[in-house]
């Protein structure tokens, strides 16, 4: 089970054994602690930051919560007893007052680590958990707390709330003391307490004063009727170095801290709870945290009963100065479990500024994935973290990574925010003016491209998915797109002519051959078996119109050859001629230079259509109420006689309408050409954008193509459409030593990180690039660049 998942888990079991002690069902929840040992030994801030033991101790909904406490002093005992743990089990035989048991943990303790006997639960020492859940009535208390304070337990350390252990007992004392019915065996055992820590004549008792009052312990005692108090004033003695920067820390005595000497020595130490830098981020010390970080500080270290490190500890209590302070160190390798833990607490204990942080931060692994499949850049687009996309995209985050739902960043990201990427992907000379010759941009296709770790799969799948979403196809007008399918084109314009020429000829040859039909029986099946070829090599279901009229076209030819009928040939020339003029108009449209025209051409075509429809409707109307009077007419007046009359006899009905389809039709044709001619001046710059969009997705089904036939089919009898290389190298050598393959490894890494970086030079429209140097960008284009760059 993972760090995450257990804790998940125990906060979910100290949550239901909270629930049974508030309906006093005390024995169900000692069953679910003695099953689920991790609620009493990772219990560090599990409910509300606090722990369960301080709660059931100090809540006011858990009746009889003394009973309550007893049975998780007495589960924790059972448990750490049977486990052997002394470091645990010295805190729970303290409060249940076994003083067989404690003995045997200070012993083991002090000949491992003399130290450890120091250490700290929850920020109580051993003699303060005593003191604070302990059984004060059992004789052995005194007894207990004798032992531990002969062992060496520093009876003038504070818990992390500034409670020191004879303010503490005497503020007991005085509450045990001021009730109705006293109870003389806690009293006394109180009273023994004190006096044995006044012994140790290490107190300042003239100094420490009672909480939420004014009054010194020293008064308090003398008014408490304490024998000889002024005897106990005594200062305390030399304590271990490590000990008195935790007390610092615990009383907020940042300046202390930061002057002593001592902290370079201890700055990884902990006090068995908390890291130094852990209780920083718990106390929120800003200056103490920031001074340790400066020094050197492990900001990683955690500990067995915190192991929280302080990166989530800062969010967790909302200390924004200590987590930037953290996060600046750079020192965090935001790894899958540490960004989960941020992830899920995000709508709880984490706030979401904590997440945005985490998701900005520049160790972050841009292609991690959470349980679901989602990586940082869905998490950012989902949550609508703006700048955290930008800082994600320019670190090269996959834009087509899917989740489990088979969706992509590309698929949530609104335009304005891949629109501002790509703004910023169009790198802006800083030291020549614009007008300059010599101006230079640097265009960056590095998210444009998908690669893994050897090759790249293609140059256009991004692209492509921004042209099939409705949302983000207007982006194919963007400088940074247009260019880059600019220079793609430019690359296979040799197999755009190479095949036009081809069609050209095939298709004369073919029209040729159907008027000779001699001919025809000698080339049908040659022509069709070419063509067939031809529509297997560069065959894609991605421009399924142009790859089925082809088809048709091949079919046809071959289907000639075996038809005896000479009209029927002829029939078939005429209907392959058409579907020949048809794919010739289909493949004319992938010329990024022509996308107007053919834009221009689909809308006169669809008000043609729309115009033809209705007038179709109006002459079959009127033709057929024409056709109706006239059969009336020639029944009722057969002998009336005129000479208009009988030439209105004597026209056909067929003739009627042939003269009512020519009148519309001229006029169906005058009306489209000024219906179109005012939608284009109307709406001039906006078909101009949606015309050369259209422009893109037709060349990038092209492009598709050629990249298919020179990688699958075609390999070697067409140049390579790859404006990158395509395969990385891989520098191997038999001969070559561990420093040089880090050296060609850091090469390597340089290489990659940088391909995709092309510089322009704007004015005088030329690439810097080897490859790209033959390869000018369009006028539009260009003064796209120009525009950006401006704004």
């Amino acid at each position: 089970m993972s760090t995450e998942a257990k804790e998940i888990h125990v906060r979910e079991k100290t949550k239901l054994v909270l629930d049974h002690l508030e309906k006093a069902e005390i024995e169900k929840a000692q069953q679910i602690i003695l099953k689920n040992k991790e609620i009493l030994r990772y219990n560090f801030g599990l409910i509300n930051f606090i722990p369960l033991i301080p709660r059931i101790r100090f809540s006011r909904k858990i009746p009889k919560n003394n009973d309550a406490l007893k049975m998780v002093i007495d589960s924790g005992f059972l448990i750490f007893t049977e486990e052997d743990n002394v470091d645990e089990l010295l805190f729970f035989a303290a409060a249940k007052c076994d003083i067989d048991k404690l003995k045997y943990c200070i012993d083991n303790i002090l000949e491992k680590n003399p130290e450890g006997i120091n250490q700290v639960r929850e920020g109580d020492t051993s003699l303060m958990f005593l003191i604070k859940y302990g059984n004060i009535p059992d004789e052995k208390y005194p007894e207990c707390m004798k032992t531990l304070v002969d062992a060496g337990v520093d009876v003038n350390r504070n818990d992390y709330f500034s409670h020191n252990p004879i303010t503490f007992l005497v503020g007991l004392y005085s509450r045990y003391i001021n009730r109705t019915i006293k109870d003389d065996l806690v009293i006394r055992n109180l009273q023994k307490c004190i006096e044995i820590l006044l012994d140790t004549r290490t107190i300042d008792i003239t100094s420490l004063k009672l909480k939420n009052s004014d009054t010194s312990v020293k008064d308090s005692l003398k008014a408490l009727q304490f024998k000889g108090v002024e005897y106990y004033e005594t200062k305390s003695e030399d304590e271990n170095e490590k000990d008195i920067l935790f007390k610092f820390l615990i009383n907020n005595d940042e300046k202390s801290f930061v002057k002593s000497k001592h902290v370079s020595k201890f700055l990884d130490a902990d006090d068995g709870n908390n890291t130094l830098l852990q209780l920083c981020c718990e106390k929120n010390l800003k200056e103490a945290a920031k001074f340790l970080i400066q020094k050197g500080v492990d900001v990683c270290k955690t500990t067995e009963r915190n192991p929280k490190t302080p990166l989530e500890l800062a969010a967790r209590r909302n200390h924004p100065e200590i987590f930037e302070d953290l996060l600046s160190t750079n020192k965090y390798i935001i790894d899958e479990p540490l960004f989960l833990i941020f992830l899920r607490s995000r709508p709880k204990h984490i706030k979401a500024k904590y997440f945005d942080e985490i998701l900005k931060y520049k160790n972050i692994d841009v292609n991690l994935k959470s349980n679901n499949g989602n990586t940082p850049l869905h998490y950012a687009i989902i949550f609508s973290s703006t700048e955290a996309i930008q800082v994600l995209l320019q670190r090269g985050a996959s834009l087509i990574v899917e989740n489990d739902s088979k969706k992509c960043p590309l698929d949530y990201i609104s335009s304005e925010d891949l629109e501002n990427y790509f703004n910023r992907c169009i790198i802006p000379d800083t030291y020549n003016d614009i007008n300059n010759g010599k101006y230079e941009v640097a265009l960056n296709y590095r998210n444009l491209i998908d690669m893994n770790e050897t090759c790249i799969s293609s140059e256009l799948t991004i692209v492509e998915k921004i042209c099939n979403s409705s949302k983000l196809c207007g982006l194919l007008n963007h400088p940074l797109i247009s260019s880059f399918i600019n220079i793609k084109w430019k690359l296979a314009e040799p197999t755009y002519k190479y095949l036009f020429i081809f069609h050209v000829m095939f298709y004369i040859v073919s029209i040729l051959s159907f008027i000779n039909l001699n001919l025809l029986n000698y080339l049908a099946l040659p022509l069709a078996f070419v063509y067939g070829g031809r529509i297997w090599l560069t065959f894609n279901w991605n421009n399924k119109l142009s790859e089925i009229v082809d088809i048709f076209v091949s079919t046809i030819i071959f289907v000639s050859f075996f038809v005896p009928s000479n009209i029927l040939k002829y029939q078939l020339g005429i209907l392959a001629t058409i579907f020949m003029a048809f794919s010739f108009h289909l493949y004319w449209r992938f010329n990024p230079n022509f996308p107007q025209f053919h834009a221009v051409l689909i809308n006169i075509f669809t008000h043609l259509l729309s115009y033809l429809f209705y007038i179709l409707s109006l002459i079959v109307f009127f033709g057929a109420a024409f056709h109706i009077f006239y059969l009336i007419w020639q029944e009722d007046h057969t002998n009336y006689s005129n000479n208009f009359l009988n030439d209105m006899k004597s026209m056909s009905p067929f003739f009627y309408l042939l003269c009512v389809f020519a009148v519309f039709v001229g006029v169906m044709f005058i009306m489209t050409i000024i219906n179109s001619i005012t939608y284009l001046q109307l709406n001039s710059e906006n078909l101009k954008n949606s015309f050369q969009v259209l422009g893109y997705k037709n060349t990038l089904i092209f492009l598709r193509n050629v990249e298919i036939l020179h990688k699958t089919k075609g390999k070697g009898l067409i140049k390579n459409p790859f404006i990158f290389d395509e395969v990385v190298a891989k520098d191997q050598d038999e001969n070559t030593t561990v420093a040089d393959v880090n050296k060609k490894k850091q090469k390597k890494a340089k290489k990659v990180k940088n391909r995709f970086l092309v510089n322009f030079y704007v004015n005088t429209n030329k690439f810097s690039f080897e490859k790209l140097f033959s390869i000018n960008l369009t006028d539009v284009t260009i003064t796209k660049i120009k525009r950006a760059l401006n704004r």
